[in-house]
């Protein structure tokens, strides 16, 4: 994660980027343009995600941008991974907490031949 930092700030050196776990974010009073959740959240079940998501948003400015992946599938499910537990989840079960946590998708990606799917979406204006 570190040397795609490194990239990210070579590419857009007037941009501040930020490497930190949903546990920073939690009570922070700073909030940011977007978060990358680039396979990030795959260890999350059903009770953790939409809390995660949750402070997600809070930490987004209004109309700040999430763009997320994870595993999708029929259904939702627990699968071995090589760190911990990882889960995959149908795109429209994500689509709707991703919704429920504060935030409008924008464009989603869920290829049937492979498990890998993407979200982007807004922070919902109040």
């Amino acid at each position: 994660m570190e040397r795609l930092i490194g990239l990210a700030r070579a590419t857009y050196p007037s941009v501040v980027f930020h490497q930190g776990s949903i546990d920073d974010l939690t009570g922070s009073t700073m909030q940011w343009d977007g978060i990358l959740a680039w396979y990030s959240l795959i260890h999350l079940g059903p009770r953790e995600l939409p809390q995660a998501l949750a402070v997600l948003r809070a930490a987004l400015k209004e109309d700040g941008s999430l763009l997320m992946s994870f595993f999708s599938g029929p259904l939702q499910e627990s699968f071995n991974h090589p760190v911990t537990t990882a889960y995959r989840w149908p795109m429209a079960d994500v689509v709707r907490i991703v919704t429920e946590s504060g935030f409008g998708v924008t464009d989603e990606h869920d290829n049937p031949r492979t498990p890998h799917a993407y979200i982007n979406a807004r922070a919902a204006t109040s």
